[in-house]
């Protein structure tokens, strides 16, 4: 993520506040909102950028879990609790589903959140690399298409 201008921090970041856990989405429009993506990691840029390529940007939330344990269970309460409109709950990853925080999440955190929460991740796989860059952008590009689909 050091490449990217979207990752970047400003000075203030580091000189005001404190680190947070879950970092909720600021500038969605609650009333417009009836998809949320909760993510954590580098997937988050990649939704940000697509996001603003979408025809209607302000349906879709992007919330990220910034400290995956201690589970941030009430911020995330709290954030779907943010959108009277919510349809949808989805939990992005770039790896596969059964790595990653999903595993856990779906044994520990869905469970006790009021909603169900769709995972949107790459099929299992013994291995988290897909070994070629023609494979891994053509799964980036399906991640990201049923992440706001």
């Amino acid at each position: 993520m050091l490449k990217r201008k979207e990752a970047a921090s400003k000075p203030e970041d580091f000189t005001a506040g404190s680190f947070r856990p879950f970092i909720s989405d600021a500038d969605a429009d609650q009333d417009k909102v009836d998809t949320l993506l909760l993510c954590s990691g580098r997937v988050t840029w990649d939704l940000m950028v697509e996001r603003a390529k979408r025809e209607n940007p302000e349906r879709f939330a992007i919330a990220r879990i910034e400290q995956l344990y201690p589970q941030p269970i009430a911020d995330i309460e709290a954030e779907i609790a943010r959108y009277p409109h919510l349809k949808s709950v989805r939990w992005v990853q770039d790896e596969p589903e059964n790595m990653g925080p999903w595993p856990h999440y779906a044994l520990n955190v869905w469970p006790g959140v009021d909603a169900t929460v769709e995972p949107v991740t790459r099929s299992a796989s013994s291995s988290p690399s897909v070994g070629t860059v023609k494979r891994h952008q053509s799964e980036q590009k399906d991640l990201l298409e049923r992440a706001f689909a």
